[in-house]
């Protein structure tokens, strides 16, 4: 993302993450943002996020719109994600009527 080191104190992400296709290196999109989200976030900067699990995007509504199966993922890979890009999750994943994992993490640093 075209913004400095530690410049928000907040990033929001609305049912994006899914969308991040992998990179033309094969490193896996969404997974990649996650780090830039750290990036880009302050010192105990806050990163609130709403997103389609695996699960719920092959099934309903989103079941006729076309998503790639390498953006997909569940609430533990999503955590797991999250631990390993730097942002602490603070208090349970929760849920939304579209978005099943929803929460709010911490730059932890």
């Amino acid at each position: 993302m075209p913004f400095p080191d530690t410049s928000y104190d907040a990033v929001f992400d609305v049912a994006t993450l899914h969308h991040i296709a992998n990179l033309s290196g094969g490193q896996c999109g969404w997974r990649w943002v996650l780090g830039e989200v750290r990036r880009v976030l302050k010192p105990g900067g806050l990163f609130f996020f709403a997103e389609p699990s695996r699960r719920r995007l092959q099934r309903g509504i989103f079941r006729f719109t076309r998503h790639d199966p390498e953006a997909m993922f569940d609430r533990a890979e999503m955590s797991q994600a999250l631990a390993g890009a730097g942002l602490e999750v603070i208090g349970p994943l929760g849920s939304m009527s579209l978005w099943d994992i929803v929460g709010l993490a911490r730059r932890a640093d």
